[in-house]
């Protein structure tokens, strides 16, 4: 075929590229995001802890709240936290972070049939949410708008509002430290999936109006939303690569790709999972464009979760990006999400979740043409023409530095595969062989054939499993295994 020019047929080396090399900024919202429409919320003691793991991570850059509409009637643990955030940060040796709100851009609007017409603003209209980051000392605020529900509004006056709010925040927020230059304003375009298919030509106006500020006002970036969790990896892509190239038309590129150091014209991107496709987009959307992902260390979040840090640094990690395995502490990763999500839902992480359940570290077959198995050594699994460390990344070792990674017990484990496991559980033991695992495979295969339904993988069950076979060469362990 003579379409096929290289070994590594259908590869995108652009796109692999692209977030091999490129810097990505990570705003957490883990304090944030894993809460919302929980059936069992954040309480003040959950964002204290999950605000220690955001420490192990290397994140610094923190958004710690969304406020209410209301200044003192719709008071949320957000509130309480934030009261406090000083002490918070300091006790968390993390004084020098960033932190970040929401703010709407206007809790008074002209509604007409369901629709924005005017949005008011000035000293007596301020939002209640850029209240409260004023009265809680926040370092800057994301101010939120619908672009479909506001889009009746005049451009002027939307822009007017905007400009309103930066100065008077600039003006009034606490005076930043001495390691912060400037403030870190940001913009989320909190319904762009729905904009995009009703009104796109207003989004990208915004988007141009908001580049064509006064750098001095202008916001350090652009944050926004796929909310339904529905559209394709290229959809969002297009998308992403419409708002960037209308903000380095306009002379707002991302300084952060050229310097990490210099945050301007940056693009965020964060995504609700309902379908499945959460993730991927996360990586077309940077390949596109985007310069990060606003996210929280675990994938709680509205309404059936959201794509989260843990598996978009994992993934980038293991494509080779030098910066991600720089800038983020990522062997503290799945500890950190696991605990993120234990704090927010109160229940065990699911065995089975992608990166930081249990199963991801386990080994699940002596063949390598199929994930969880051993990778052969000269195989270039990423067809960028090199074959390294890369190619045979795996969460447990790579990851997480595990120097044995489990071995999972099943009827599709070999048997010197339940030879080492029986090691891992029990040590070594000269009445451990592959023959005698052999046996034990034998056995868990009878008892499924007679509807008889266990799991092996822990040293209880394992070592039941052998006394039953093995009676003469008995296993002890204790209870507390």
């Amino acid at each position: 075929m003579d379409e096929i020019k290289s070994h590594a047929f259908g590869i995108n080396h652009d796109k692999r590229t692209r977030l091999r090399e490129m810097n990505v900024f990570v705003l957490d919202n883990s304090l944030r995001e894993s809460t919302v429409a929980q059936t069992a919320g954040h309480t003040l003691h959950n964002k204290i802890e999950i605000l220690d793991e955001i420490k192990k991570c290397g994140f610094d850059n923190l958004l710690v709240g969304a406020f209410g509409g209301m200044l003192e009637k719709d008071r949320r643990v957000d509130d309480a936290f934030c009261e406090n955030l000083g002490d918070h940060l300091n006790r968390a040796d993390m004084a020098d972070a960033w932190n970040y709100a929401f703010t709407d851009i206007s809790d008074n609007m002209t509604i007409v049939d369901k629709q924005a017409t005017a949005m008011a603003y000035g000293e007596d209209n301020l939002p209640a949410g850029l209240q409260k980051c004023q009265k809680y000392g926040i370092d800057s605020a994301i101010i939120e708008i619908d672009i479909k529900f506001t889009k009746t509004v005049p451009m002027t006056e939307v822009i007017e509002c905007l400009t309103f709010l930066l100065t008077w925040a600039n003006a009034n927020f606490k005076p930043l430290g001495k390691s912060k230059d400037r403030r870190r304003h940001m913009v989320n375009l909190r319904d762009l999936s729905v904009a995009m298919m009703v009104c796109p030509q207003r989004a990208l106006d915004f988007v141009e109006a908001v580049a064509k500020l006064p750098k001095e006002i202008r916001p350090s970036g652009i944050l926004f939303e796929e909310s339904l969790g529905e559209y394709f990896g290229d959809e969002v892509a297009n998308w992403t690569s419409a708002i960037r190239n209308v903000m380095d038309r306009n002379d707002w590129k991302s300084e952060f790709q050229r310097n990490a150091e210099s945050c301007d014209g940056m693009l965020f991107y964060h995504v609700h999972e309902e379908y499945g496709l959460a993730n991927a987009t996360v990586l077309d959307a940077l390949a596109a464009g985007a310069d990060g992902m606003w996210c929280g260390l675990s994938e709680e979040g509205a309404p059936m979760g959201h794509a989260c840090s843990a598996v978009a640094l994992t993934n980038l990690y293991r494509l080779g990006n030098e910066y991600v395995k720089a800038k983020y502490n990522t062997k503290n990763l799945v500890n950190a999400a696991r605990k993120v999500s234990i704090a927010t839902t109160g229940k065990p992480v699911p065995s089975k979740q992608i990166v930081y359940g249990s199963a991801a570290e386990d080994v699940c077959f002596s063949f390598s043409s199929i994930n969880h198995g051993k990778r052969e050594d000269d195989v270039d699994y990423d067809g960028n023409g090199v074959v390294n460390d890369y190619d045979k990344f795996s969460i447990a070792t790579t990851l997480i530095g595990m120097n044995d990674q489990p071995v999972r017990v099943s009827t599709l484990a070999s048997s010197d595969m339940i030879t080492t496991r029986l090691k891992q559980c029990f040590g070594d033991n000269t009445c451990f062989s592959d023959v005698r695992s052999q046996e034990l495979l034998v056995e868990i295969k009878r008892r499924l054939m007679n509807n008889i339904k266990e799991e092996y993988m822990q040293i209880p069950q394992l070592g039941k499993l052998w006394n039953d076979v093995f009676p003469d060469d008995s296993l002890q362990w204790s209870n507390d295994d």
